[in-house]
């Protein structure tokens, strides 16, 4: 939006590979590009995923409206249902959480797991840094994110409820 109040559509999700229902916070980089998570969309085909359809994306923008699914979620070990906006490092990391994800299903109450920590680093490769399994660890994470960076280090600080 404008100083004036006028909006301007950057991008409209077609709900295939580019992701679908984008329900996150925003992340601006300093040349302008947005980044953000879908709840579904990216690999479509896929049976765990076939009730969203599509497990979710990571995606960009950039300032001339174009985007890039920057991953898709496959439901496995990776995670399923990206359910919160993202933070960046000084590195150009990126860091959110999904809602299920677990190779096992062992997560009370849903067969899709229980969620992840994940990171995906500047060339799309994902990392997951912590799998939830329910009980004292948590569990179906929505969380908002938040990065605090030093001059010597990085600190990644989540909050949120679980």
């Amino acid at each position: 939006m404008d100083p004036t109040g006028k909006e301007t559509v950057l991008y409209t999700f077609q709900g295939g590979a580019d992701g679908a229902y984008p329900a996150t916070d925003l992340l601006r980089d300093e040349v302008g590009n947005l980044y953000g998570t879908t709840h579904g969309g990216g690999q479509i085909s896929i049976a765990a995923c076939s009730f969203n359809p599509g497990c979710g994306v990571v995606f960009k923008v950039d300032p001339n409206g174009k985007e890039t699914a920057l991953y898709a979620f496959s439901g496995g070990a990776d995670g399923l249902g990206p359910s919160s906006g993202l933070v960046q490092d000084k590195r150009g990391n990126l860091y959110g959480t999904t809602i299920g994800g677990d190779p096992n299903g062992n997560c009370p109450g849903t067969p899709l797991g229980c969620g992840v920590v994940f990171k995906l680093d500047p060339s799309g490769d994902e990392t997951v840094l912590h799998t939830f399994t329910g009980g004292a660890t948590g569990m179906l994470l929505m969380a908002t994110s938040f990065c605090t960076r030093t001059a010597t280090s990085t600190a990644l600080h989540r909050t949120g409820e679980t």
